[in-house]
């Protein structure tokens, strides 16, 4: 028999794997009732610390490793666990898709060098031909303006 899975919105925060990018993750978790540690691999044979680090997720079904790459996800009962990237990438795809248009966003639409009010995709400030705080804000209002039409797609 084959079933499909009801479509359910869930939120997720993808972990570099970094002590700097695992804090808000913890924080997260923790504002939710959830335990997630951030840790060292420990090598089995010396009992040192191999370099590399992972999350420990307490999740429903007991306690998780969740590796650099990882998707830290809440689920519908604000359970969180870890999704692997692969799986991610295939299930959640959307969101994924999402952050890669916004940063692709973001680089086409950035002022050309100083001196310029032209930006790389062409659009032009209508305030003047000089690097000025004004031609700045017109820029930032351009990237706003097309990441609004990047998230309603």
């Amino acid at each position: 028999m084959k079933v499909r899975k009801r479509p359910v919105e869930v939120e997720a925060m993808l972990w570099d794997g970094t002590e700097q990018g695992s804090i808000p993750i913890i924080h997260w978790a923790g504002d939710h009732g959830t335990v997630i540690t951030y840790s060292e691999d420990i090598h089995p044979d010396t009992e040192e610390g191999m370099g590399t680090y992972h999350l420990t997720i307490r999740t429903m079904e007991g306690w998780m490793v969740a590796r650099p790459g990882y998707a830290i996800i809440k689920g519908v009962k604000n359970e969180f666990y870890g999704c692997e990237p692969q799986i991610y990438e295939e299930t959640y795809s959307t969101s994924t898709g999402m952050y890669s248009n916004m940063r692709q966003t973001l680089r086409d639409h950035r002022p050309y060098p100083a001196g310029s009010d032209q930006c790389y995709c062409g659009w032009r400030s209508p305030i003047s031909l000089n690097d000025t705080e004004s031609d700045r804000d017109q820029h930032r209002a351009h990237q706003v303006e097309v990441l609004m039409e990047v998230l309603a797609r």
